[in-house]
Parts: C-alpha cells; sequence; structure tokens
C-alpha cells in the first residue's frame, strides 16, 4: 500500500487506520459524530448499504467498513458483498481512496 503521502500526490483522498485487522473488509472513511454519520471529508451520508443489524456502536465502533467477500463464521452468515459495518476505528483495515479518473 501506498503512504499517505503518495495518494495525496496524486490527488486523492486518503485515510489513516491504527490497530487490530479485521479480515475481509475496508475502511471507507465513514465515520459516525454523535448519532449522524458522514464521510471523512466532512460531506453528509445520502446514500447508505448497511449490513443487518449494522450500524450497532458496539464497544464504540465509530469507523465505516465495507464487505469485500463472503464470510465463514455465524458471526457473517447473513451478511453480504458491498455491505457496510461500523467498526472501530483502531483497527488496521486496507482502504478505499478517491482519486481524480484523470490522474
Amino acid at each position: 500500500m501506498k503512504k499517505r503521502k503518495d495518494f495525496t500526490a496524486l490527488g486523492s483522498i486518503n485515510v489513516n487506520v491504527h490497530g487490530v485487522a479485521q479480515p475481509k473488509q475496508l475502511f471507507t472513511g465513514l465515520l459516525v459524530s454523535g448519532r449522524d454519520w458522514t464521510w471523512k471529508d466532512g460531506t453528509n451520508v445520502d446514500y447508505t448499504n448497511w449490513q443487518i443489524n449494522q450500524p450497532d456502536g458496539m464497544n464504540g465502533q465509530s469507523c465505516g467498513s465495507i464487505t469485500t467477500s463472503n464470510a465463514t463464521s455465524t458471526w457473517y452468515d447473513n451478511w453480504f458483498i458491498g455491505g457496510w459495518d461500523d467498526v472501530n476505528c483502531n483497527y488496521i483495515l486496507n482502504a478505499i481512496c478517491q482519486m481524480p479518473a484523470n490522474v
């Protein structure tokens, strides 16, 4: 994965993630502030695709992730690829970055 400064040099939006990894998910830049979810750049969320019973805010989860593959644990049995989950912001997850199409 490229360093933050490399993504920024290409004109993209990058994210910071610290801590333990959770498999089969990518950090999306979705953050909760109070009871409202917003994107890392401060824009409002105008579309959601939460997994069943998510977001649940369990143990202070306040960052968003997207499911990238079928899960094998019973915890994830009803989850679907592309669905969102709230996760602890200290987890280490790969990230989705947005950049201009002309780069």
